[in-house]
Formats: structure tokens, C-alpha cells, sequence
């Protein structure tokens, strides 16, 4: 039995020292995994496959875009001893990659003898390694660290390895030029904290060594997307003297690989297809254990580490909008809820006027922000009702008034004109009806016909140069109706409907409201065609719809030049600011935050849909505080950044109509 005991320690340190010149204890698996990194004789550990990382280079992990696995797999002298791998790299969003390497080393069946070489029961010999890694960028560096135990089992003896580290460093250059791609540089420490085996009375440790290398990518022709990767690296462990290793990689189409290398004086060779995700590699490789062959299945599957980030993103700023939308609702619904109130106070103080203002508001804010108007319009509905009915009799008597004093004191003209407008009101008014008659009568006895009609003629010419529109076409709608192929009544119809033109011309150019201004305009020059004031009004007009477009065109941001690393961090840090801002209900400084990232960078994620949102509800918030003119303005600021929103341009066409009418009520009281 002692002389089977003998026999086996014998294999174990040979199966430790099996590299000639290797600076002592090298691990058995220190030979690799993955048939493409060692068909490129192990020279591309810059940029070795993520599944094998764990072995090369740890920090190759960071790159890793999906979930991969590669299964790897040879034998080593003549078919008996076989050598296998499984790696698993797992990359996150936010904490880096981690992998996950295992290593299997053994051959069956080893024929078992006794002390006086009697055939006794067969035994195995294995080794397993596992290796933990991760790995995640620092700055612009790819850092990673490895951590591996190794167990070795002969027959009955059994034995593992002290844990051991790897730490590597690597950093990518990628290049806009037209041959050259990209640069891979790395460097790995291996085994800083050395593993080793606790052999009887001694321990045997695996030596610490260095290795270092680059990658270069080399376009060729670009039209078929083929690729040369030249690869060097250079190793040093303890007690040996450096060594260089050089691998080429020809892809055509990230479909076919060609491969080839030379590490000391053994070359290597090998190929790999790759389709959607799958691979398969094939490598051939010449070393002290003989020519082997290598096979390695690999696939990657998952969404990309760039395809979730960008959807992690979207959703981001989907859960931000719809929270910056909840807010703005809520903002708008409280608004309309006071307006409502202070329309209820108002009515039922009798301010009629004021609450019609307040539910109108609140009607049209309702009606734009989608929410239920059935009891608003009730409101407004009602308002407008009894408003229009005071507001009826309070003519009403006004005109019957000023037809009582025109009668006593002899003017029958006007004092049938104005109970004509009592009539308006309230058709069948008894005492208007009298006070007419009794004016027309007086007038028949008084003037002729046609004295009475250029007398009232003189009358709607009066109220035309006083402003008096409406009531001069009423009096000149009587006079057609009595003589309607009078000359003069016909002149004096068209000289009132122009001025009714005109006025509603002025009214809208004082409004701002250019472009309805230029309709209108152009309404009266095809009915009154040639006459001079419109050409004229139409020139200024032009002139005035010209200066704000250019306007608006000059407040556009200018082109943006492409932003340096510094300013791409600037505009991120403001973005995320003003979201925080929003957050803490600090609107104006959201505003403020956005505003200078759109300046900066205009195609910047969502931040000109939240400037245009943000702007919008200002508005409505000025508009609620009957701040009619500032509300525009700001609204103006969203129209610059999206010309085409209809409920921008509503918001905006509503209110100059609102400002124009007040300006048109405030012209009638004087």
C-alpha cells in the first residue's frame, strides 16, 4: 500500500508541473479556455470573450452587452485526459457584471495495483477549478478581480487550493477613422494572493506573474464589414523569463472568423461561425501536450445592456412625464375649481358680468384639459341667461327713456329711431310701440317722405362719426326697408357696412391678432375692390405679421455645435435638476433649468416636451389670474418651441378674442 501512496503523490506533482521552464507551480489549467482566444495563442486577453473572461482578463466582464455562456471542450494526450470549461458572464444595468468560470480536468479508469503489483480496483484523477468574477467601469477603465479555489481528487485523496486573486485593468479607444476602429489595452495581475495546495509537511504555491497586452481593430472593406484584430500580449511570472504571444482575426461579416497565432514556438490556428447569438469556435493548437483540438459552444441571449438602459430610460422619463402631466392636472383642476367658486360668489352677489367671466374661464380650461363641463356650462349657462335678461331690460329702458325726452321735446325722428330699438329688445313692448307710432305720425304730418328720409339720413351719418355702428345700420336697415331704390339710402348702406369692416379691422390689429386681421381686411378689399385704405391697411398689416415672424425666428436657439464630454455632463446635471426641481414644486426654477439645456442642447431626451407642458400651464395659471396679455407671452414661448400644438394655438386665439372684446366693451361704456 505505501508504494500505491507513492505512485499517487507522483502524479499529483506531475500533473503540477507539467510546463517545462513555467517558474514552478503553474496551475494544470493554466493552458486556457475557449477555442478563440486560444486559436489566437491566448494574445487577445484585451479582447477575449466575455464568457472566458474570467480566466484572461476579468475586466473584459464590464463589456459584456448580454446574458452569454460558452462551453468548452478537448483532450489532452491521445483522447485520455479530457479538458472542459463552462463560463457564465451576467452583466447588470447599475452593479457591474459578474461571471462565473469552471474548469474540469480528469481522466477515468486508471488501472490500480498493490505492493506486489496485484491488478486491484480502477481509480479516477480529476481537478476542478471554479473562478468568481467581477467586473464594472471606473471612470473610462474597465476594472476587474477574479477569485478561484481549485480541488484536486485522486482515488480516495482529495485536496483544494488556499482562495487565489486576479486583478485586471482595461481601457478601449474607439476611433472615428476609416481604417483604424478601435484600440484595446489591458493588464492583468495574476495571482497577487497565491493559491496553493497544502502538500504533506509543505505548501506549494502557484507564482505571482503579469501579463499586458493590446488589440487593434483594422477595417478593411467596410462595404462587406470585414475586420482584421491584431492582438499582442506579453506575460512574465516569477523565475521565468517573459514571454510574447501574437494572434490575427479576419471576420467577414461578424459571421465567419479566421484565426491564427503563435505563442513561444507553438502556433495555432482555428475558425468560428457565429448566427444570430449561436457560435460555434474551432481552434488547433500545437504545445508540449501534443496537437489538440479545441470546440467551443457559445451563445449570447437577453436584451442588451444598451437596449435596457435605453429602455430603463424611456420608461424613466415616461413615469416622469406622467407625473409632471398629474401635477399640471391637478394644478389645472384646482384652478377651475376657483374660478367656479369665485363665478358662484360673484352671482350670487349680482355681479353677473364678472362671474360670466369666471365660468367662461373655467368652461374653456375644462373643455381643454378633457374633464367633465356639464355642470360649468350649467353655470355659465345660467349666468349668461339672467345677464342677457338684465341686460335686455336695462336697454330696453334706456331706449324708451331717451324716445320719452326726444318726443317732448319735438325730435319725432330720433325718438321713433330709439323706441325702434326698444322694439329690438322686447318686441312687443306696448309702451315702445305707442311712443313709435305716436313719432311716425307727428312725422307724417311734419315732413314729406322724402324730408324724412334725408333727415334720417343726416341722423346714421351722425352716428357713424360718433362710432355708433350698430345703431346707424339699424336706422338705415328702417330707411332701405321703406325706400330701398333711394340712391342715397344704398350709399349710405355700403359707407356703414365699410366702417363695420373697418372697425373690426382696427379692433383686431390692436388685439395683436395679425392674421385675422389680414382676413378681415382682405374680406372688405372683395367687397369694397380698389378702394385705398385697404390696400394701404393691408401693407401695414403685412408689415406687422413680418416683424413678429422674424421675431419668433430670432428667439429659435441657435444651431447647436457638438457638445465636449464637459458640456454633455453640464447639460445631463441640468436636466436632472430641473426634474428635481419639478419634483419639489419648484416650477420656475425647473423652467429655468430646462430653458438652458434647451439653449445648449435642444434635441436633449424629452426637455423640450416639459418646456412646452411647463409653459402651458404657466399660462393657464396667468390666465386664471386674469393676467391675459402675460399668459400669451408665455404661451408664445411654447408656440416657438412647437409651432404645430393645437391646444397651444387655441389657448392663444381664445384669449386675444378675450382681450379684443374687452377692449371693444371698454370703448362702448366711454
Amino acid at each position: 500500500m505505501k508504494r500505491t501512496v507513492l505512485i499517487l503523490l507522483g502524479l499529483f506533482f506531475i500533473s503540477v508541473l507539467h510546463a517545462e521552464d513555467d517558474g514552478g507551480t503553474r496551475s494544470p489549467f493554466s493552458l486556457g479556455a475557449g477555442s478563440r482566444d486560444l486559436a489566437l495563442a491566448g494574445a487577445a486577453g484585451a479582447y477575449c470573450q466575455p464568457a472566458a473572461a474570467m480566466y484572461w482578463n476579468a475586466s473584459r466582464l464590464a463589456s459584456a452587452q448580454q446574458y452569454s455562456l460558452t462551453a468548452f471542450r478537448t483532450r489532452l494526450f491521445d483522447d485520455d485526459v479530457s479538458y472542459q470549461y463552462f463560463g457564465l458572464a451576467v452583466p447588470t444595468l447599475d452593479y457591474g457584471a459578474f461571471g462565473l468560470g469552471v474548469f474540469y480536468l480528469g481522466i477515468n479508469n486508471i488501472e490500480g495495483r498493490d505492493d506486489a503489483n496485484l491488478l486491484e480496483d480502477s481509480f479516477s484523477d480529476s481537478r476542478t477549478a471554479v473562478y468568481l468574477s467581477y467586473a464594472r467601469y471606473i471612470s473610462k477603465y474597465a476594472v476587474g478581480l477574479s477569485l478561484y479555489m481549485e480541488h484536486h481528487k485522486l482515488a480516495d485523496y482529495s485536496a483544494s487550493t488556499s482562495p487565489g486573486l486576479n486583478l485586471s485593468l482595461s481601457r478601449r479607444f474607439d476611433f472615428a477613422d476609416k481604417k483604424v476602429s478601435s484600440l484595446d489595452m489591458f493588464f492583468n495581475g495574476r495571482n497577487l494572493i497565491r493559491a496553493g495546495y497544502k502538500l504533506v509537511d509543505e505548501t506549494a504555491k502557484y507564482p505571482v506573474g503579469f501579463e499586458t497586452g493590446l488589440s487593434l481593430g483594422i477595417k478593411t472593406f467596410s462595404q462587406m464589414n470585414q475586420q482584421l484584430l491584431l492582438s499582442v500580449s506579453l506575460e512574465k511570472y516569477d523565475f521565468v523569463d517573459p514571454r510574447i504571444a501574437a494572434g490575427l482575426e479576419y471576420s467577414i461579416d461578424n459571421m465567419l472568423h479566421l484565426r491564427g497565432g503563435i505563442r513561444r514556438d507553438h502556433p495555432a490556428a482555428g475558425l468560428g461561425l457565429e448566427y444570430k447569438g449561436f457560435a460555434f469556435d474551432y481552434a488547433l493548437v500545437e504545445r508540449d501536450l501534443g496537437t489538440l483540438h479545441m470546440f467551443t459552444l457559445s451563445t449570447r441571449f437577453g436584451s442588451t445592456i444598451s437596449a435596457r438602459r435605453e429602455n430603463r430610460e424611456k420608461n424613466r422619463e415616461q413615469e416622469f412625464q406622467s407625473l409632471m402631466n398629474q401635477r399640471m392636472n391637478n394644478r389645472n383642476e384646482s384652478l377651475i375649481q376657483q374660478l367656479v367658486d369665485n363665478g358662484r360668489v360673484l352671482f350670487d352677489e349680482g355681479k353677473l358680468s364678472e362671474a360670466k367671466t369666471n365660468f367662461d374661464r373655467a368652461l374653456f380650461l375644462a373643455r381643454s384639459s378633457g374633464q367633465d363641463t356639464l355642470t360649468i356650462a350649467g353655470l355659465a349657462g345660467e349666468t349668461t341667461d339672467k345677464l342677457n335678461e338684465i341686460m335686455r331690460l336695462k336697454r330696453y329702458n334706456t331706449y324708451v327713456d331717451s324716445a320719452n325726452i326726444a318726443f317732448d321735446g319735438g325730435d319725432y325722428l330720433s325718438a321713433k329711431y330709439f323706441a325702434g330699438l326698444a322694439l329690438n329688445e322686447i318686441g312687443n313692448a306696448q309702451e315702445a310701440l305707442e311712443i313709435k307710432f305716436a313719432a311716425a305720425d307727428s312725422l307724417q304730418t311734419r315732413y314729406s317722405r322724402d324730408e324724412r328720409i334725408q333727415r334720417e339720413l343726416l341722423a346714421a351719418d351722425s352716428l357713424l362719426s360718433y362710432g355708433k355702428l350698430d345703431e346707424a345700420q339699424l336706422l338705415l336697415d328702417q330707411l332701405y326697408k321703406e325706400a330701398p331704390e333711394n340712391s342715397a339710402v344704398i350709399l349710405a348702406r355700403k359707407k356703414s357696412a365699410f366702417e363695420r369692416w373697418k372697425a373690426l379691422v382696427l379692433r383686431l390689429y390692436d388685439a395683436g391678432s395679425y392674421s385675422r386681421a389680414l382676413e378681415a381686411v382682405d374680406s372688405a378689399a372683395a367687397i369694397f375692390p380698389g378702394h385705398k385704405w385697404c390696400q394701404l391697411e393691408r401693407d401695414r398689416i403685412k408689415k406687422n405679421l413680418a416683424e413678429v415672424r422674424q421675431s419668433i425666428k430670432a428667439a429659435e436657439p441657435a444651431p447647436v455645435v457638438r457638445l465636449t464630454p464637459e458640456m454633455q455632463r453640464e447639460v445631463a446635471a441640468l436636466y436632472a435638476n430641473g426634474q428635481d426641481s419639478f419634483k419639489q414644486g419648484r416650477l420656475a426654477e425647473a423652467i429655468s433649468h430646462w430653458e438652458r439645456v434647451e439653449y445648449l442642447s435642444p434635441d436633449y431626451l424629452s426637455v423640450r416636451q416639459y418646456l412646452v407642458n411647463a409653459y402651458k400651464f404657466v399660462g393657464v395659471d396667468l390666465y386664471g389670474q386674469n393676467k391675459l396679455a402675460d399668459a400669451i407671452d408665455t404661451w408664445r414661448k411654447a408656440a416657438a418651441l412647437d409651432p404645430e400644438n393645437p391646444e397651444i394655438i387655441d389657448y392663444i386665439n381664445r384669449t386675444e378674442a378675450e382681450i379684443a372684446k374687452l377692449q371693444e366693451l371698454s370703448y362702448e361704456a366711454r
